[in-house]
């Protein structure tokens, strides 16, 4: 025959806050008195009873006073490292400047070196042939003096392509950058404003990777054209294909395209 007993719940919550030595005995006479109740008044009675009596229970005097995980208190141990160390930083000055200073520069050199590192191995991560691009540059040396800037002569890129036959492609890119640089749309009346341009050569958008949204790499091979962001697109001709479109680029003397 099965036996009914209390809500599992409310004798678990008696063993966890009662006191060790009291909680055999008291529960022991709780579960007797649960089965006289539980006879002469109806299990449901009985369960609402030995719930309030589990609660009534919980007594200063009955909790069960839990231990920290470790003896040692951790304020009191760490407050005592760092008094120990002070006194000793204190005898002897000289000895703890030394240590303190080497090692503060020691890991100020070690984050430099770091930080130096990965700058230097995070330049081209997006080109998946980023080891094999190369951007010249020009080097002036003389005694007491020297500098260097990537202007390069206009006619290098056909001299590397005709005396390099490794070089697979090559491209110039020149800034163009003026004051008042406007840009209108045909079919609009207004103009936008534009901090400048760049000139390069078709080959560009390969050597980059230059995804196209709309066209193809070749664009650039076609004159009068112009590769631009497809925020740019949007902004000039709307969110449609803007291949074959047409705008006016314009400074305040002179149309330029």
């Amino acid at each position: 025959m099965k036996m009914d007993k209390p809500p599992r719940w409310a004798v678990a919550l008696f063993r966890w806050f009662c006191n060790d030595h009291l909680s055999e005995a008291v529960l022991g006479d709780m579960l007797e008195l649960y089965d006289r109740r539980r006879s002469e008044l109806g299990k449901f009675k009985a369960n609402m009873l030995f719930i309030w009596n589990v609660v009534q229970f919980i007594q200063p005097f009955a909790i069960h006073k839990r231990r920290s995980s470790s003896p040692l208190n951790t304020f009191d141990m760490f407050s005592n490292y760092f008094k120990t160390a002070w006194r000793s930083m204190s005898r002897q000055k000289l000895y703890a400047g030394i240590t303190v200073g080497g090692f503060a520069l020691g890991l100020a050199a070690c984050m430099m070196i770091f930080l130096f590192i990965r700058n230097e191995v995070s330049f081209d991560k997006y080109y998946k042939d980023g080891n094999r691009i190369f951007r010249l540059y020009n080097k002036y040396t003389e005694p007491g003096d020297s500098d260097q800037w990537a202007n390069v002569p206009t006619p290098l890129t056909a001299v590397l392509k005709q005396d390099y036959p490794d070089i697979e492609k090559a491209a110039r890119i020149m800034s163009f950058r003026m004051t008042n640089v406007l840009v209108r749309p045909d079919g609009s009346p207004d103009n936008s404003f534009e901090n400048g341009f760049v000139y390069a050569d078709p080959e560009i958008l390969d050597i980059l990777e230059i995804p196209m949204v709309f066209g193809d790499t070749q664009a650039l091979n076609r004159a009068y054209t112009v590769v631009m962001t497809r925020s740019k697109a949007i902004q000039y001709f709307g969110n449609i294909d803007p291949i074959g479109k047409h705008s006016s680029l314009m400074t305040i003397n002179r149309s330029l395209m």
